[in-house]
């Protein structure tokens, strides 16, 4: 008998699929296009993840793009709480948050996807990838 305990490929997993991260919190992937963008519901806090969106953007074009789908760095707290990077290949790029720095005003909160942690960076700076959240 062959047991395989390697993690799934959570690229190839069916739409309603469910998936318990390390920190046992609930994730269903309610959509797949076929450029392979996903979208995650993270059962506990109702917050819809999508994707990393492709590109590069300063603060200002993201904020500009995608409105009010920019997640605040509360709801990034929240996703590294309940293991989003488990569950969305955030590929070692840093994110922008919709929360601007309470010292800095021209820097916002950005989140590492290598680690889970935060910093903040001048808003201008263009390198800075996007992921989207909704629901709730």
């Amino acid at each position: 008998m062959k047991i395989d305990l390697k993690k799934p490929d959570l690229r190839k997993v069916e739409i309603g699929t469910e998936v318990i991260t390390s920190s046992g919190h609930s994730f269903v992937l309610l959509s797949r296009d076929s450029d392979g963008k996903e979208s995650w519901k993270d059962e506990s806090s109702g917050l819809i993840w999508s994707s990393k969106e492709e590109g590069n953007y300063s603060h200002d074009e993201a904020v500009k793009k995608f409105k009010d789908r920019l997640p605040s760095k509360q709801e990034f707290e929240i996703g590294e709480e309940h293991g989003i990077r488990e569950v969305l290949d955030l590929s070692n790029r840093w994110f922008w948050s919709s929360s601007g720095s309470p010292y800095y005003p021209a820097y916002a909160y950005v989140f590492f996807s290598d680690n889970g942690s935060f910093d903040s960076f001048d808003r201008s700076d263009g390198y800075g990838s996007v992921v989207c959240v909704g629901g709730r």
